[in-house]
Formats: C-alpha cells, structure tokens, sequence
C-alpha cells in the first residue's frame, strides 16, 4: 500500500481575506523551533516585534498581503491562526479564526479537544461498577 501525499491528508491553510485567499505554507523546521523559543515560558529571549512575528508565521504569503495591502488586523488575525494550526490543530485554529482571534474562545475549544481525546484514547473496556458480593450470613 502506498502512502498518500501528506498535503492530501493535511492541506495547507487557505485564508480568504476580501477576495482573495492565501495558501500559507507549513512551518519549516527552523521556523517551528524559532517560534517554540520565543513562546517558551522559560524563554529569556524578549518578544518578537509584530513584523518578524508576522513573517515568521506566514512566510512569504506576508510580503504578498503587504502587497495586497491587507489590514493590520487581517495580518495579526492570520499569523495567530498559523500559530494555533502548527500548535493546537486545524480544528482550533478554525475556531480561532472564526472567532476573529478570540483567544479565550479557542481555547475553550482545544481543552475541549483534549479532554475529549483523551477520553476517546483510554485502551480496553470501560470499568464497570462493582457490586457488594453477597454473603452466607445475607
């Protein structure tokens, strides 16, 4: 059996903005480190400024929608919903975008996710309820 090609299983974003969508590509390897250092809670590095986040994030779609003159919000609003797809998932990072960035929504979503994950992983039958077994004296 041979395997299927990843970006048929797993596409990249496409995000509509006015009339045109913009296909974002995968972060590479480097990217998805940089981006785990700089979002580290231990990471001693300051943040990164709104551009390089951006760039970062979306790759050369950014100089694209700079281009297209694409507002602010739309560009913030698309580099946090990237981050939440490398991080959380397409289902979150859906919901995110849906929410127009509405962090705490999305992440009511994923805990959502998770548990429901993890309650869908845990192997072999469910426990069932133990009886009192009955006794002579009963």
């Amino acid at each position: 059996m041979a395997f299927r090609d990843l970006y048929e299983i797993l596409p990249p974003l496409v995000l509509p903005i006015g009339e045109k969508a913009y296909t974002v590509p995968f972060l590479g390897y480097a990217e998805a480190q940089r981006l785990e250092e700089n979002v580290s809670t231990d990471s001693k590095a300051p943040p990164m400024p709104d551009p390089e986040y951006f760039r970062l994030m979306l790759g050369p779609v950014y100089d694209e929608m700079l281009a297209d003159n694409v507002p602010y919000s739309a560009l913030r609003l698309a580099a946090m919903t990237v981050q939440a797809d490398h991080q959380r998932g397409r289902t979150v990072a859906q919901v995110l975008w849906e929410a127009g960035g509405d962090v705490s929504k999305a992440s009511e979503v994923s805990q959502q996710i998770l548990s429901s994950s993890v309650a869908d992983a845990e192997p072999g039958p469910k426990p069932r309820k133990r009886t009192k077994a009955k006794t002579k004296e009963s």
